[in-house]
């Protein structure tokens, strides 16, 4: 097995850990994904950072990995996903948010969308969520409720979570053009009504990788 196909395994191995296709989504997973635990990023730190920055700076394991559905996914999420893990309350968090949109876009236009799992279609979505780009707010919206009619019974109730983070990401863009919360990390001066906003428990997405 190459080195880019045993990371894709490595990738993908951890990150849907326990999760059993075709049922209910747990909390444990949920919390895997989104709670921004400590020992998870510290296990993304000791095994994935040096491959992550490989990925971003070189371009290593593209050409392979791009090959298939699944290649490209564990791009994604080395890059949409771990790049939080890795760089929380850091600009390098959001620093390949534009490359995960490129892949994400890269595996609808080719055509290999269907071939992954619903599971793994929620991350592959995430890219255009994480956006400060009104279209791929819309996007993402779009691509979630198209999800939940794919879906068996099993999973459509987190489809339709999905949906809903999906709107609340696109209503912050829509109201402000970006996501103020992110303003201090990236060192952006807030507007007043964005610091009335966040004041007044405005959305922050505080410890998700959804951020």
């Amino acid at each position: 097995m190459s080195a880019a196909l045993a990371l894709q395994k490595r990738v993908l191995s951890f990150w849907f850990q326990g999760y059993q296709q075709g049922q209910p989504i747990s909390s444990v997973s949920f919390k895997h994904w989104f709670g921004g635990q400590k020992e998870t990023d510290e296990y993304i730190r000791e095994n994935f950072k040096r491959d992550r920055d490989a990925l971003f700076e070189e371009g290593k394991y593209e050409a392979e990995l791009s090959k298939t559905a699944q290649g490209t996914l564990s791009m994604i999420i080395l890059l949409d996903q771990f790049s939080r893990n890795l760089y929380r309350n850091s600009p390098k968090s959001f620093e390949a948010d534009p490359k995960s949109v490129t892949l994400a876009n890269y595996v609808i236009n080719s055509g290999m969308e269907k071939e992954l799992q619903p599971i793994e279609r929620i991350f592959l979505y995430l890219p255009f969520e994480h956006a400060e780009d009104l279209k791929l707010q819309d996007y993402a919206v779009q691509k979630y409720e198209e999800l939940v009619d794919d879906c068996d019974e099993n999973i459509r109730p987190v489809a339709v979570e999905f949906v809903s983070f999906a709107n609340r990401h696109r209503v912050v863009i829509e109201k402000f053009g970006r996501f103020p919360h992110r303003n201090e990390v990236l060192g952006r001066a807030s507007t007043a009504s964005e610091i009335e906003y966040l004041n007044n428990g405005g959305e922050n997405f505080s410890g998700s990788s959804q951020k």
